[in-house]
């Protein structure tokens, strides 16, 4: 009689991989088949190279602002700029861009000693500590020209305009499908131009949160010149079972290095 209750053992068989820290290729190394002791193996071999350092919370909360600002370009290149735009993608770029804004503004507010919390940018803004605010004034003000996003913003007052437009536009995408009648709007230049605003504010206070922000999709000047010769806007709307509608396609998606 077959016995049911012991399990087969099965050979463990051993496979290099390779070993990669913020991007950058350090080794290769035998895996074991053991999930935990290949942690124990690659954890050993960063420490070994004095890679084993944890990040300050600072540090921890902008490098996930990055990454989710970095996934709302890839949406933004690979399906709302390619013709006909995918606007399935419209809900997935929102939640991501806006919860990359909220995540900027509470590094900007730790790196000035307070802890924000909530989903809803504007009150996080109004929430911010005096000199964070006159931080995010001095990069508007250098951004102005040399950011391909700026376009119609040039004040503090307008860009309080963005902030009303997606302060909860965290929770009101990602929930679209529970209340599919209310209509949704976003305005996708100056949306850009608050999150690289609030990604050089970060930068501009502390040397150590360098890097991170790429919202590179594409630079296709010639493409852009076939796709709309009107550059006064990207904007999006939701509305009701229409489903989302896209319109004045803005060329090209690069953010500016930080001055």
């Amino acid at each position: 009689m077959k016995s049911f209750g012991r399990k087969s053992r099965q050979k463990a068989v051993n496979v290099k991989k390779r070993l990669h820290h913020n991007g950058v290729y350090i080794c290769d190394f035998d895996a074991t088949g053991d999930n935990m002791r290949d942690v124990e193996i690659v954890n050993r071999l960063l420490a070994e190279r004095g890679l084993d350092h944890v990040p300050t919370l600072e540090r921890a909360m902008f490098n996930q602002a990055n990454s989710f600002a970095n996934v709302s370009a890839d949406i933004y290149a690979n399906h709302l700029m390619k013709q006909p735009p995918n606007g399935a993608a419209m809900s997935p770029f929102v939640v991501n861009t806006a919860f990359a804004i909220e995540l900027f503004l509470k590094t900007l507010a730790m790196q000035h000693g307070k802890k924000l919390h909530g989903h809803e940018i504007n009150k996080l803004f109004k929430k911010l500590p005096g000199a964070a605010r006159d931080q995010i004034d001095r990069q508007l003000s250098q951004l102005l020209s040399t950011s391909q996003w700026a376009g119609t913003i040039k004040t503090m007052r307008d860009l309080q305009d963005v902030l009303d437009e997606i302060d909860t536009a965290f929770v009101d995408w990602r929930y679209f499908h529970e209340n599919a009648s209310k209509a949704l709007k976003i305005t996708f230049t100056p949306t850009i131009f608050l999150a690289e605003i609030l990604h050089c504010s970060n930068r501009g206070k502390s040397s150590q949160l360098d890097g991170g922000y790429a919202l590179i999709g594409t630079t296709v000047a010639d493409r852009a010149r076939s796709i709309a010769a009107n550059a006064a806007g990207f904007s999006a709307s939701a509305t009701g079972a229409h489903g989302v509608q896209l319109s004045d396609f803005e060329p090209g998606f690069v953010c500016t290095a930080c001055p």
